[in-house]
C-alpha cells in the first residue's frame, strides 16, 4: 500500500502478521505510520492510495481500506492493482 500526497510523497506499509502480537497491523495502517514517521503533518494531503493485492490473497484488504479511506483521507482517490502469481504456487 502506498499513500501519495500532491507534492509526490510517497508512504508505504504491508500487511504486517505477528504470533506474539495480535491483532495484526494491517496495510492501512502500517503506511499512516510510515506517515507520521515520515512527519506528514495532515493525512489530509494524501491525494491517492495504491493497494497491490493478489487476486487469490486469502485474506483481502480492498473491503477494509474502502471502508476506512473517508475517515483517514477523506479526498483520497483508491487504486488496487490486482496481482497474479507468476509461477508455482507457493
Amino acid at each position: 500500500m502506498a499513500l501519495i500526497t500532491a507534492d509526490g510523497a510517497v508512504y508505504s506499509g504491508g500487511y504486517l502478521e505477528s504470533a506474539a502480537y495480535n491483532p495484526s497491523l494491517p496495510p492501512l495502517q502500517a503506511a499512516v505510520v510510515d506517515a507520521v514517521m515520515g512527519h506528514l503533518p495532515c493525512l489530509s494531503a494524501v491525494t491517492e492510495v495504491v493497494l497491490a493485492e493478489r487476486t487469490d490473497a486469502v485474506v483481502r484488504q480492498e473491503a477494509s481500506v474502502r471502508c476506512m479511506l473517508p475517515h483517514v483521507a477523506a479526498g483520497a482517490r483508491l487504486t488496487v492493482l490486482p496481482l497474479t502469481w507468476g509461477g508455482a504456487a507457493p
